[in-house]
């Protein structure tokens, strides 16, 4: 009987380890703030570094059949002059970023039956509009979890410029690299922004939850529940150092006043050449001895009585 409740006592007190946070977090919308232009700085280094795979095609001009390779596509620069950021209660965050632009350079090379030819192509992109939203949530192991749960993209223009080749392969080529880009990048912008996310998800299930301070304490800094998002600000309870809680009414801390009161720890003895030297009387004890209330006079009846 007494294993089995001491095992139930430490159930029980596992559960409320987990319900009760050691540690708070509360992460405010300047916070938010703060972490978006930091963010955005990354993420343009990150998509200036980014390397992109070769994509080919067909399409016919009259009678004759072109096959093109787009290849060696590489960002040169990109723009992000508006962006925001907000807590989506119960959900996570949601990011937008409007009239973001971008130059894309690449090389082409087409052949029909009749020619080939090679060159450089400049793809300039304007008026890109992006809103995503992240979903956070707590992991089974305690950590910080992030899915992509919303993601709408609008694009107003996309614009090629070739170089090298006849004139007349640049008319054909641009209408069908501008309308072939458009669509690829309206297809799969979203999709690598989720294939982002989920490397990043990755990484934070990668990332210690524990940190050892000395050989013999560690801090635990695991989530002991999902992230409470509102509309202000979002809470992240941490597991913390927390180990033990103890609750303590009233009534013990007037009951051990009591006992160290009737063990004599509260005399203190003041001799006549301390109170002469400092001046010391009954006046002098007025600021550190409350006036008695009625619970205040009982206490004293008690330690007066002794009962």
């Amino acid at each position: 009987m007494l294993k089995t409740w001491y095992s139930f006592l430490l159930c029980w007190l596992s559960l409320q380890f987990e319900a009760n946070p050691g540690v708070k977090v509360r992460i405010t919308q300047k916070g938010l703030d703060y972490g978006r232009r930091i963010g955005m700085e990354l993420l343009k280094q990150a998509v200036l570094k980014e390397t992109f795979p070769s994509w080919s095609g067909q399409e016919s001009f009259s009678v004759v059949k072109v096959n093109y390779v787009i290849s060696r596509l590489r960002i040169n620069a990109v723009d992000f002059p508006e962006t925001s950021a907000s807590f989506i209660p119960g959900t996570g965050i949601s990011l937008s970023v409007a009239h973001a632009s971008a130059t894309i350079s690449a090389d082409w090379r087409m052949n029909t039956w009749l020619l080939k030819d090679q060159g450089g192509i400049t793809v300039s992109i304007s008026g890109l509009f992006i809103a995503v939203i992240f979903k956070v949530s707590r992991d089974s192991t305690g950590r910080l979890s992030m899915l992509l749960h919303n993601c709408q993209l609008s694009i107003n223009s996309v614009k090629v410029k070739l170089n090298g080749g006849p004139s007349w392969i640049y008319s054909f080529l641009y209408g069908y690299l501008e309308k072939s880009i458009h669509i690829k990048l309206d297809k799969n912008l979203c999709l690598i922004i989720k294939y982002k996310i989920q490397v990043m998800d990755a990484q934070l299930r990668k990332h210690k939850v524990l940190s050892q301070i000395d050989a013999f304490a560690q801090i635990d800094y695991s989530l002991v529940s999902s992230p409470a998002v509102f509309k202000s600000h979002i809470n992240l309870d941490l597991k913390g150092d927390s180990m033990l809680y103890l609750g303590v009414s009233s009534y013990f801390l007037k009951s051990a006043s009591l006992a160290y009161y009737r063990a004599g720890a509260f005399n203190i003895t003041v001799s006549e050449e301390i109170a002469t030297t400092f001046k010391l009387n009954t006046a002098f004890f007025k600021d550190f001895v409350p006036k008695p209330d009625f619970s205040m006079q009982r206490y004293l009846e008690i330690i007066y009585n002794g009962k």
